[in-house]
């Protein structure tokens, strides 16, 4: 279902739509109570069908409420009653660094690479600390605010550590994006932190060629 731009969605009030993924549409929304400005991440309908495709969406959920640092898009959970199933995420004012990238990304000044690397690093030692794998890192998932800040985002296909494994018939065990996928996430395992180092290490040798 499409909301309008104007809609009010319990106490969000529609501003535009910012796109429309697989499993869930997103929308910019101001919280009408604290006057906020918000992201709003709405399940497709599909998703309550599937028992598998469901419980990960409430992982990707529990996740977003453990999230507190400068490098990871946060969870905006206000804990009040809600008519439907979706996410309240932190908006942040800026753009993926997909789009930020030169045509030619080797172009990027090596200072500026390297401050992107460290700024990435940091929050995935935060994120693998508290047992989080987001197993899908690539330069659509960080945000760069206006500010040139870097936050990770997107914990769609992200893991708890010690959480069992949820597999179902739609989406298989090889998750994440060829291009940035560690060798075991290609051949079907389940990958861990060091999956995230390597999508990392894809991305900075893109940045900096020697």
């Amino acid at each position: 279902m499409k909301h309008q731009p104007g809609e009010l969605i319990d106490r969000y009030e529609v501003i535009c739509s910012l796109g429309e993924g697989a499993y869930a549409e997103t929308y910019k929304a101001k919280d009408t109570a604290s006057g906020e400005t918000v992201v709003l991440k709405m399940p497709n309908p599909n998703l309550f069908a599937d028992p598998g495709l469901f419980q990960r969406y409430r992982r990707e959920a529990d996740i977003a409420r453990q999230l507190d640092h400068p490098g990871v898009q946060r969870g905006v959970d206000s804990g009040a009653h809600r008519t439907q199933q979706y996410l309240v995420l932190e908006y942040i004012d800026g753009d993926n660094l997909r789009r930020m990238l030169p045509r030619d990304a080797s172009l990027v000044a090596v200072a500026t690479a390297v401050d992107w690397g460290r700024q990435l690093a940091d929050a995935l030692a935060y994120l693998h600390h508290h047992g989080i794998v987001h197993r899908d890192l690539k330069p659509e998932n960080v945000l760069v605010t206006t500010a040139g800040h870097l936050k990770i985002a997107d914990f769609g296909t992200a893991m708890l550590e010690g959480a069992r494994r949820l597999t179902w018939k739609h989406l298989s065990d090889s998750l994440g994006t060829p291009d940035y996928m560690s060798p075991e996430q290609a051949q079907g395992e389940r990958g861990d932190a060091r999956s995230d180092v390597y999508a990392w290490g894809v991305m900075m040798l893109s940045l900096i060629h020697i």
